[in-house]
């Protein structure tokens, strides 16, 4: 198998998580950052005072979709769609008022990419599990994860801003959603993913 699909999506995946500060990275595991004061200090310090938290949590869930897409990518149970090519772009020369009217008429699934998180939590995960004999318990807990992270984080953030929400999932980093990326990369791994590229390297 060519890695080089899944290998992309890895790589922004972990480099995403990482540079959350809300979890490191390496010998193909994931570990929760526990010093929450810490990851506090620095988006505050770093990036903005009152959302630099916010922000952390963005990347983090990012990361976190980019990771389980990898997952099932190099597993081959997700293959990435085909760019709508008539979807107009918007370049140099384009005239205002003729990409706006193209831009407002039906179109048939533009864009392109892997599909959404609510459908990976719902429908791909179970494939991954049963194609990768995953015990039943792992397999919950992964799916419970993910339908978590899809619903009461990634939703929220990308819909509204709600103050010091995000502190208070702190406790789920290391238990909750550490254990279920590592659970993806043991998949990628049991593929021979991280013999095949140079994904095994702590970015840091």
């Amino acid at each position: 198998m060519i890695h080089n699909e899944c290998g992309n999506l890895f790589r922004a995946g972990r480099t995403l998580l990482e540079r959350s500060r809300l979890v490191r990275y390496g010998e193909h595991a994931f570990v929760g950052e526990t010093d929450e004061d810490w990851v506090e200090a620095y988006w505050k310090n770093n990036f903005d005072s009152d959302f630099g938290r916010y922000m952390a949590w963005v990347w983090f869930s990012v990361g976190a979709e980019n990771l389980a897409k990898a997952a099932l990518v190099c597993n081959g149970l997700l293959q990435g769609k085909p760019q709508n090519l008539d979807y107009p772009m918007y370049l140099w020369n384009t005239d205002n008022a003729t990409w706006v009217d193209e831009v407002l008429k039906p179109q048939q699934g533009p864009g392109g990419g892997y599909g959404t998180l609510g459908d990976i939590w719902r429908c791909e995960v179970d494939k991954l599990a049963r194609h990768r004999g995953i015990p039943d318990a792992e397999s919950k807990k992964l799916k419970a994860a993910y339908k978590y992270f899809t619903q009461a984080i990634r939703n929220r953030d990308a819909h509204s801003y709600i103050e010091n929400r995000r502190r208070r999932d702190f406790p789920a980093v290391d238990r909750v959603f550490v254990p279920a990326f590592n659970t993806l990369v043991r998949t990628m791994e049991n593929m021979g993913h991280f013999e095949a590229t140079a994904d095994h390297h702590p970015s840091h």
